[in-house]
């Protein structure tokens, strides 16, 4: 309850600051946290794998589930890799690939969006 009213009384630019913490969690931290188990794949059919882009299996309770997200990093060298979090057009082939795996493998999808103008 204390958490809720320390978040309810705070400034516009408190709530940007809260929002653009490098140390606030990412799709990765997510995943892991909630998963028993994850298997990160990579690329897809056409050889090209995004770095913004994260697509996954992994078992919650027993059952398997397909996990997408996007992916920035923490500090400048990890958002150079990951694109800062921006994906490229041609990086959307990966997840269509996974929607449709989980599609034939009968597994649940779990996709994490990230908005870059949030505050």
């Amino acid at each position: 309850m204390a958490l809720k009213d320390l978040y309810t009384h705070l400034t516009p630019i408190q709530r940007v600051n809260i929002a653009r913490h490098p140390n606030r969690p990412t799709c990765l931290h997510h995943i892991f946290n909630i998963t028993e188990k994850f298997v990160e794949l990579h690329g897809d059919r056409g050889g090209y794998d995004d770095p913004a882009i994260i697509t996954g299996l992994g078992s919650i309770n027993g059952r398997s589930y397909m996990f997408i997200g996007q992916q920035k990093g923490r500090n400048t060298k990890e958002n150079i890799m990951r694109n800062f979090g921006m994906p490229t057009p041609h990086g959307w082939y990966t997840p269509s690939w996974v929607v449709l795996l989980g599609q034939v493998q009968t597994f649940q999808i779990c996709s994490f969006c990230w908005n870059g103008k949030q505050f």
